[in-house]
């Protein structure tokens, strides 16, 4: 069975939130460590290479999906009532002893690590978490649309 690693080095692409330095060395700016990356290492994140002097970053995969109650997230008062499809994506530039997402954020520095596939449900609100730099809300219809003020 293929690594966690083997599968996602597949699922790239060239990232835009980097520049190129000398020596086919790059440095992302995708978080705030700015992780200067030299050809054939990653970044702190485990999930941002360097390949030739070109930047590679996660491109469509996911590492964990769960869809909850939208009062479960801290924009809880932009859709009251509505279920929100959360997906995050393999590592993290932190590493909290805490972090309820380890298994996720963590996943990269375990180079054993596999994970099969599994079925998707769909709901009226999509968000982006389980991993940093990014968190997001999309709605995925007019229907929550938030209040007027």
């Amino acid at each position: 069975m293929a690594t966690l690693n083997d599968i996602i080095s597949e699922k790239v692409r060239e990232g835009e939130l980097y520049e190129k330095l000398d020596r086919d060395r790059v440095r992302c700016y995708a978080c705030g460590h700015c992780c200067p990356i030299p050809d054939g290492h990653v970044g702190v994140c485990k999930v941002r290479y360097n390949r030739g002097g070109t930047l590679y970053v996660p491109w469509e995969y996911v590492g964990a999906i769960q869809c909850d109650p939208i009062e479960k997230k801290p924009f809880f008062h932009a859709y009251p009532g509505a279920l929100a499809y959360s997906f995050g994506m393999l590592g993290c530039d932190l590493h909290c002893a805490y972090c309820q997402n380890w298994v996720t954020s963590q996943a990269l520095r375990d180079p054993a690590a596999v994970a099969p596939v599994k079925a998707l449900k769909l709901s009226s609100v999509l968000t982006m978490n389980h991993s940093l730099p990014v968190n997001g809300l999309w709605p995925s219809s007019k229907k929550h649309a938030p209040p007027a003020y």
